[in-house]
């Protein structure tokens, strides 16, 4: 069964009656159950008197002016107000002094507290202006320094730097070429040390293939080889630096490996060539027949002729 609603009208001659025949009597003439009247009275409408005078007037909306001067600001404070308020809680505390000038304590509180950490280290607060302030702008962040990479040169670049370094003079080809003064006295160092025997060139650098760099070398490496095949290419390398110093490096072992497998490919001694074998068991079986006349075995049967013997045996158990 649907609930039965009631509009304002009827709302309203309802309660007119209230006060005059009582709750049951206006409810048992207008067919409205008592609960449903004793509801709308004590629905913010307090006595039926009351009750029946609110049914008869007609409540107004405020108007903007009103709602928009109702709206409560939020009061600012002097910095001489906030300090004779300080001053006053140091006399009648933190309640008497929020009640004498209408703050709230927690206000009073933190005044107290700010002006007395402020004049603890010796500084002085300045006052906060009642106008906003403008909003701040974030001030531009510095560009992150970047890393400095240093700078690699070719042992050509190396070499035209020392050799303009010899006839203008290290700062002169410094500034000439873009390259530090420290980098080419180092490299004139290492040209010297070099010189003597006591290391590589910078200026020389490093070819990129030991067929190339050590052309006029491997012929003796493959003489070596012939002799003891067994050798390996870090053996024939540490010989070469040995041999030829400030030629050869250890960074070269790789290509060295790679040009002696060739050879051992091509040129090398020939070598036992082996295949790999596969036993799978119970895939295959060797089979055999015996005749009997060879083992002296009478016939059985002279119907049945000669007998011979099958013999199955698997090839991998």
């Amino acid at each position: 069964m649907a609930r039965r609603t009631y509009t304002e009208q009827e709302r309203r001659e309802v309660l007119v009656d209230v006060p005059t025949l009582g709750v049951e009597a206006a409810a048992w003439k207008h067919r409205v159950p008592p609960t449903r009247v004793r509801s709308w009275i004590d629905r913010g409408r307090g006595t039926p008197s009351k009750a029946a005078e609110s049914a008869t007037t007609v409540r107004r909306a405020p108007t903007p002016e009103v709602a928009v001067a109702e709206k409560q600001t939020r009061r600012t404070y002097s910095d001489e107000e906030k300090r004779a308020v300080v001053a006053d809680a140091a006399m009648l505390g933190v309640c008497g002094a929020a009640k004498k000038h209408g703050i709230s304590e927690s206000n009073v509180s933190r005044w107290r507290t700010r002006y007395a950490t402020s004049e603890a280290s010796g500084e002085v607060r300045r006052a906060r202006p009642s106008i906003t302030k403008p909003m701040r702008t974030k001030p531009p962040t510095k560009p992150s320094p970047t890393r400095r990479v240093a700078k690699t040169y070719t042992p050509s670049q190396k070499a035209e730097a020392v050799e303009y370094a010899a006839a203008h003079g290290v700062s002169a080809a410094s500034a000439a070429l873009g390259i530090s003064r420290y980098s080419i006295y180092q490299w004139q160092r290492q040209v010297a040390k070099a010189a003597a025997g006591e290391g590589a060139s910078p200026t020389t650098g490093r070819l990129r293939r030991t067929s190339r760099r050590s052309a006029t070398h491997w012929p003796e490496l493959e003489a070596q080889l012939r002799e003891a095949p067994g050798l390996e290419a870090k053996t024939l390398l540490e010989a070469l630096m040995t041999r030829y110093p400030g030629q050869y490096s250890e960074g070269q072992l790789r290509t060295l490996q790679r040009r002696v497998r060739q050879w051992r490919a091509s040129e090398g001694p020939e070598r036992d060539v082996k295949l790999a074998q596969r036993h799978r068991p119970d895939e295959a079986a060797q089979s055999d027949f015996t005749h009997a006349s060879e083992l002296g075995v009478r016939r059985l049967r002279p119907a049945w002729g000669e007998c011979k013997f099958f013999r199955v045996r698997a090839a991998v158990s």
